[in-house]
């Protein structure tokens, strides 16, 4: 583990890409944190592959005067990724169909953002990203598991593991408890409608509290293991909140 002022950890120099592929530079930014010796070892991976750069800062005022207190953060990773082109995977691109160039606009974004979760997942356990751990047939296998595993990949068992460690780490920070319990019937029933209804104004704050439970209530080890189901739940809140398709009836009696 290394101090220093500099953000960034590591400076890239895009390698040049083979044919039907492109590269894109992934920089790997972390939060800050209170500067303590606890916050320290939750935020540095166990076991990393490579040198862990952390930077500290002093906290200023709105009037720029330091308070006496300190944060730190991970200094941001950069990462080449190998991103192979829509064209070269299928895609028939036709240059002068306004229809066909934003087709390949989305589906090549979609493709990366896909290689880029892969790549933060490596970047928290504390690995270095390359082509061979981090390309898109691992970052494809990983969406086709989660499209087609759905729901039930996620136990209730793993839901009630979940709910404890969450209302724990809810509970130390000072959390009201009736919010506690009603998020964790939630998740217990992965926000389904029935459970959500009622609490709709309430889940943007639900969302943070989770992926504040993510990123401050567990270690690195932690966040790797339960970052899945976690990226599930949200995207589970992401969903409860989407308006009701309306049906139009009048025709139909």
């Amino acid at each position: 583990m290394n101090e220093a002022n500099e953000v960034q950890a590591n400076e890239v120099a895009a390698p040049t890409a083979p044919e039907g592929f492109l590269r894109v530079v992934s920089n790997l930014s972390f939060r800050r944190f209170k500067d303590t010796t606890e916050n320290r070892a939750k935020q540095t991976p166990s076991k990393p592959d490579h040198e862990i750069v952390l930077v500290s800062e002093a906290v200023k005022d709105e009037n720029g005067k330091e308070t006496g207190e300190k944060v730190f953060k991970r200094a941001t990773e950069s990462y080449p990724l190998l991103v192979p082109l829509v064209t070269s995977l299928g895609l028939l691109l036709d240059a002068e169909d306004p229809q066909s160039v934003k087709q390949e606009t989305v589906m090549q974004s979609f493709i990366t953002d896909a290689i880029a979760k892969e790549a933060r997942k490596l970047v928290n356990e504390g690995k270095l990203v390359t082509d061979a751990n981090c390309n898109w047939d691992i970052a494809m296998t990983a969406v086709h598991e989660s499209i087609t595993a759905g729901g039930a990949t996620y136990s209730k068992e793993l839901l009630d593991d979940v709910c404890a460690r969450f209302s724990k780490y809810m509970t130390a920070i000072g959390k009201p408890v009736e919010g506690i319990e009603i998020t964790c019937k939630m998740i217990r029933a992965r926000f389904n409608k029935m459970s959500t209804y009622r609490m709709l104004k309430a889940l943007p704050a639900v969302q943070h509290n989770v992926e504040t439970w993510l990123t401050d209530g567990l270690d690195a080890t932690e966040q790797a293991n339960y970052l899945p189901v976690t990226e599930y739940l949200i995207d589970r809140i992401e969903k409860a909140q989407e308006p009701e398709e309306e049906v139009d009836t009048a025709s139909m009696f």
